[in-house]
């Protein structure tokens, strides 16, 4: 071959060109590192054009224009070499994830001295990063044949050469490599039964060139049995003809033995359904085909599986009088995504009328959407027709049933599933087949409460195998509760074993509240007779505290009377007589905790009955809980018996500090005025568009849920221990205030406390209250004063006769008779005390009046319930009742008045 020979000029035109247009970087140098030719891309690196690199030195280049003074040093040393040993350099420019691959090139003029020096920098970052990926899949490839236990195979069908992996010498049993694998190596291996078969199957793969798809057995040299699988695909030439296969095999042994466990485990389930008569069934909804067990189709009368089978299929099946029923049950339940159970009865294909039971269950797909119904059904024709012998058979029992609201269950033993009568439904209080008759929701049917309990005593008699006896409460959709009784009967196979239970349940509703009634009746009277009993003995108590009051109270004020307020004896007075009206005060809140006198409504104040109760309350109450108050000074008062407004807000705050025993917590009082608005109204119907008194008791204890509060305002309801209370606190307090035409709620949550509101209706009236500072009146009338009690009676004269009255004494009635029969005109008024001795006040009252009937009376007495109604005690002659002590300051003007009004 011989060179053209070209113009200089049109030789380095094309020079230029080719030097330009290659993707490369390339610079030529001279020796010394000149720049005698560049292309862009390697004059880019400096930030300038081809022309203006050429004639500069390239380290100082590499060195000032790039920044890398160590890497200029680098290529100088580099080109050196190649200029003293005249060979090519080649190496690799690694920089984070960028590598180039650069060449050093010398270039020889005609006398073999080096010339020029060619550079060529080559961007071999893609190639790398492949090659590095190709090299991690193969390792993960690799690790994941080893990992699975894959064996790899290759057969060239052209030269017959096989390739095995180690993994697939494993697989068959043999050493690696002890011969070279072959196509008869390989059918040596497989089981005698399967080769033929496997030699076929491989065979007819080859000759028709498509996949190789085969599972077979191979022979360990140990005499064990594995079964494999092998997959091959044909790799073709460019004419499409298959030149050799690929192909992995894999130890399939464990998944046959789970194939032939199922297998075996499905048989029995055949013959388990077959022996007791159960048909199973698949319905796919897309193309209303069914997949069914060959007793379903005894069930139905046929020797064989239909072909074809769908729901309008066996809704022929279904006599007419129940299709419409069940066809609307399936549908529901398809439409509202629940399961479904059903009795009906169908005709068979001979004609013969049987009942059956199905259940059934909705099947989804990945959408969501119902796909499937699977199911089960069961001939009950002899059950059924067991339990009409028996309901035929006592006539009587049918009459009964009818009479007393009554209603049939059934459930075979080991099962959740029930049959319910048309009755139950209403008897359980819910809606005719809202769901599925079984255990668990008859369960749901009673109350929380009772539950529990009755759970139990059902799975005891089912245990025992003996009758079940149950008696629960049941809550109706309008909140009421019944109380439902039920006896059900085992039936039992040759063998003593319980098949299922048959049963009863009857309304006792009205039986129950008569024996509620009658205990509630009994109990509020053992109460009532305790109370009575409560209400003398502290009558007792009032008697003899408040004779031994008045002496001092009398005493007190007749020393504060004495002396000037400066003077020191005027304070001690002051200190007695306080801490007697403290204790005056306190035997009041007794009697009035205790009393049980008939309703007597007046004005009340409630901030002052707010302080008398928790004066009353605060000694009682463990001292890690506190008090606190927020009292709206200025409401009005209300219309109310005090006593039972004291009543109302000391059993409120037992309630609250026994929530919060053994802990420490707070009791909130408050009171406040308010305005019924349109929203009050609606939660709390009871009220009127009126102004209200808000009385809020609340409490930091253990809360109440929802089941607890529906009863607490219920006459004997109490979640105390036993003998912890009478549960008739809340009841009585509802009472009280709905007698004051007012209303009382209930806040609570388990954990967080509760909160009670009461709304009491206010008035405008106000309290007179007598005024203790007026100066005290005098009076010149005689009394006859008559009291066992001498201390009492001493001091009663001596603070009659300090305020002008003239006294005579006596602490014997009989004797006083006497007294008064000499002189009856020497006596203008008698005062007596009412519990004595030899004779009561009112006693003495009649035999004074038989002696001078026109002599007032006034009667003294240390209980204030003993003083009963005035117009009562008019009959005995007396005049006026007074509550001992006496204060002085109020003595004169009773007097005067009394006598004025027997005189006038």
């Amino acid at each position: 071959m011989s060179d053209i020979p070209l113009p200089a000029s049109q030789v380095d035109l094309a020079f230029s060109t080719l030097l330009e247009s290659h993707p490369d970087a390339i610079c030529l140098l001279d020796p010394k590192g000149t720049i005698v030719r560049i292309n862009s891309v390697f004059a880019s690196r400096f930030g300038r054009k081809p022309h203006e690199c050429v004639g500069a030195d390239i380290y100082d280049l590499i060195s000032n224009i790039r920044q890398m003074p160590d890497i200029a040093l680098r290529r100088k040393k580099q080109c050196e070499e190649v200029l003293r040993l005249g060979k090519k350099i080649e190496f690799e420019d690694v920089r984070g994830s960028y590598i180039t691959r650069i060449s050093i090139n010398p270039v020889k003029s005609t006398d073999n001295e080096i010339s020029l020096l060619i550079i060529i920098c080559q961007d071999i970052s893609e190639q790398k990063h492949l090659e590095q990926a190709l090299c991690e899949n193969e390792t993960r490839f690799n690790h994941a044949i080893k990992l699975t236990r894959t064996g790899v195979w290759e057969w060239d069908l052209k030269t017959n050469e096989n390739f095995w992996s180690p993994e697939l010498w494993q697989l068959y049993g043999m050493e690696l490599n002890r011969q070279p694998p072959s196509f008869e190596l390989w059918a040596g291996t497989v089981h005698p039964d399967d080769r033929e078969m496997a030699i076929r199957a491989v065979e007819s793969a080859v000759n028709n060139e498509t996949e190789l798809n085969l599972e077979y057995r191979v022979s360990y040299p140990d005499g064990s049995t594995h079964w494999l699988m092998s997959r091959g695909l044909p790799l073709r030439n460019a004419n499409g003809r298959a030149i050799r296969y690929f192909g992995i095999v894999i130890d399939i042994t464990d998944r046959k033995h789970i194939e032939d466990e199922l297998s075996e485990y499905q048989k029995r389930m055949e013959f388990a359904l077959e022996k007791s008569h159960v048909g199973v069934w698949d319905l796919d909804l897309q193309d209303h085909k069914a997949i069914r067990t060959i007793e379903h189709a005894r069930i139905f009368g046929y020797v064989n599986n239909l072909q074809e089978w769908s729901m309008e299929k066996f809704l022929d099946h279904i006599v007419e009088e129940d299709r419409d029923r069940i066809r609307s049950l399936i549908r529901r339940s398809i439409e509202i995504r629940q399961d479904f159970s059903f009795e009906c009865r169908i005709c068979r294909s001979d004609g013969e009328i049987r009942w059956i039971a199905a259940t059934g269950a909705l099947k989804f797909d990945n959408d969501g959407a119902t796909s499937h119904i699977m199911g089960v059904v069961k001939d009950i024709t002899e059950l059924k027709q067991s339990l009409e012998l028996i309901i035929e058979g006592d006539s009587r029992m049918h009459y009964i049933m009818a009479a007393t609201n009554a209603g049939l269950w059934e459930i075979e033993s080991g099962s959740s599933l029930c049959v319910w009568s048309e009755e139950i439904w209403g008897l359980y209080g819910i809606e005719p087949y809202s769901c599925k008759p079984s255990y668990e929701n008859w369960l749901k049917t009673i109350i929380p409460s009772d539950r529990e309990r009755v759970d139990r005593s059902a799975r005891e008699a089912e245990r025992a195998g003996i009758e079940f006896n149950g008696i629960w409460r049941v809550q109706n959709a309008d909140g009421t509760i019944r109380w439902l009784l039920s006896k059900g009967r085992p039936f039992k196979d040759p063998e003593g074993r319980v098949l299922k239970y048959v049963g009863i349940v009857i309304d006792v509703t009205d039986r129950k509240k008569e024996e509620l009634d009658k205990q509630q009746l009994e109990t509020q009277l053992r109460r009532t007779r305790r109370l009575e009993t409560i209400g003398t003995l502290a009558g007792g108590i009032a008697h003899d505290f408040n004779n031994i009051l008045t002496p001092i109270l009398g005493y007190s004020e007749m020393g504060l009377s004495d002396f000037p307020p400066e003077d020191p004896m005027h304070e001690y007075f002051s200190e007695i007589m306080h801490a007697a009206n403290r204790a005056q005060t306190l035997i009041a809140q007794i009697l009035t905790f205790s009393r049980s006198e008939e309703v007597s409504r007046s004005v009340v104040n409630v901030q002052s009955i707010i302080e008398e109760a928790l004066k009353l309350l605060r000694p009682s109450i463990p001292s890690t809980i506190t008090i606190e108050q927020s009292i709206q000074e200025n409401c009005r008062n209300i219309l109310a018996d005090p006593s039972q407004i004291h009543q109302v807000i000391v059993n409120l705050c037992a309630n609250a500090f026994q929530a919060m025993q053994q802990t420490v917590g707070v009791i909130r009082i408050a009171l406040k005025e308010i305005v019924s608005d349109a929203d009050l109204r609606k939660s709390t119907p009871q009220l009127t568009e009126s102004d209200y008194l808000l009385l809020s008791i609340s409490d930091t204890g253990s809360g109440m849920d929802e089941s607890v509060m529906e009863h607490i305002f219920e006459p004997f309801f109490t979640t105390k221990g036993k003998n912890r209370g009478t549960g008739l606190g809340l009841s009585v307090v509802h009472g009280i205030v709905t007698g004051c035409k007012g209303a009382i709620t209930v806040e609570s949550t388990p954990g967080s406390g509760t909160t009670f509101s009461i709304y009491l209706p206010v008035i405008n009236e106000k309290i007179e209250v007598p005024d203790d500072e007026k100066p005290f009146m005098k009076g010149s009338s005689r009394i006859l004063l008559v009291d066992d009690e001498e201390s009492g009676t001493r001091m009663m004269k001596i603070m009659l006769t300090k305020l002008g009255f003239s006294v005579q004494t006596s602490n014997s009635p009989k004797e006083a008779i006497a007294r008064f029969r000499q002189n009856p005109e020497n006596f203008d008024l008698v005062i007596t005390d009412l519990t004595m001795p030899e004779m009561n006040g009112t006693d003495l009252a009649i035999e004074i009046h038989k002696l001078n009937s026109g002599i007032p009376i006034i009667l003294l007495t240390g209980y204030e319930k003993d003083l009963g109604d005035i117009l009562s005690l008019r009959k005995f002659g007396i005049s006026r009742c007074l509550k001992k002590p006496v204060k002085m300051a109020l003595l004169p003007s009773i007097i005067n008045e009394v006598i004025s009004g027997a005189t006038g």
